[in-house]
């Protein structure tokens, strides 16, 4: 199958597109970089998702029979620079899902997020809960999975979603509030020591990135006709900070970490809802791989690899 990522050089999508071509499949990275180091072998078309004809380029070229959606601007430098992200967010998957239908492209699978919760949800929270975001990347998801949703119901177009909790993984790079779960483990599996910034009882949903490729990949397949809604949410995790010191301690003993509360960083995390995934299980099938042992005995071994083949 010829498949199509955008976003292709981010953290989940080289994951992803190394899965994927793992698997088999014909798959091409796209990405408004060009820097395709650490990513597997295979072609990268630079192109920018804001951009018509950028896109009109790629698809010529690559003839996707599925495309993954995972461009877009994130948490942070959305906040930063709401306009530019309404423009790679928005018009970027307004434009993609036009021309994935004027092309023929069977299915459209888009990556979106917790945060088009917000605040005003209880724990934990189904797939047809009331969307009240707070930051401009949740609206823009909002947007985004009701866009495709419209294409689905106007054309029949093959559009499915996936909200996810926070991802993390040893090439997650330390941005943004979720980072926290990343650090906790690869600073110690690297020697280091580690403050976490919020309390040792905050409960926070987590997938780890090679679950949160799984469920891409089986949601993508995944037959239709068992497919009961347009978005789906995967749950990951639900855990706190002192139950995955307790999982590193038992990978590596004299990991070093301690506690100093952030305020600010914690009244992020404990704002977000747990997921509620059990139309996932239902409908398609989706069990996650990794438990809270597994995760972190994982975490360590690729953080601890990619830090060798970094000094060689």
């Amino acid at each position: 199958m010829r498949c199509m990522v955008t976003g292709g050089l981010g953290f989940i999508g080289r994951e992803l597109v190394s899965a994927m071509r793992a698997e088999g499949h014909e798959v091409t990275a796209v990405d408004v970089n060009q820097d395709n180091s650490g990513a597997s072998a295979g072609p990268v078309f630079q192109a920018d998702v804001a951009q018509w004809s950028e896109l009109v380029a790629a698809l010529i070229h690559i003839k996707p029979d599925m495309v993954f959606h995972l461009g877009a601007m994130i948490s942070t430098p959305a906040e930063a620079d709401p306009q530019r992200a309404f423009r790679v967010n928005v018009d970027g998957t307004f434009n993609l899902l036009e021309l994935c239908r004027q092309f023929g492209v069977k299915t459209f699978v888009y990556s979106s997020t917790v945060a088009v919760y917000g605040r005003a949800v209880s724990s934990p929270v189904g797939d047809d809960a009331p969307q009240f975001p707070t930051t401009m990347y949740g609206a823009t998801k909002v947007a985004c999975e009701q866009l495709g949703t419209y294409y689905h119901r106007k054309y029949d177009f093959d559009f499915r979603a996936l909200r996810l909790p926070t991802i993390t993984g040893p090439t997650r790079k330390a941005v943004g509030a979720g980072a926290f779960a990343t650090q906790l483990l690869l600073q110690p599996a690297l020697g280091n020591k580690y403050t976490v910034p919020i309390k040792s009882d905050t409960r926070v949903a987590l997938l780890y990135v090679k679950d949160a490729v799984a469920a891409l990949q089986k949601f993508s397949l995944a037959p239709s006709k068992s497919l009961q809604r347009r978005t789906y949410n995967i749950g990951g995790l639900a855990v706190t900070p002192g139950e995955m010191v307790s999982a590193l301690l038992r990978v590596i003993p004299d990991a070093s970490v301690d506690f100093k509360l952030d305020p600010d960083i914690d009244a992020i995390v404990s704002s977000w809802p747990i997921l509620d995934q059990s139309n996932a299980e239902k409908d398609w099938g989706w069990r996650a791989r990794y438990d809270i042992d597994s995760f972190a005995s994982d975490f360590v071994a690729a953080a601890r690899s990619n830090a060798a083949k970094k000094e060689k």
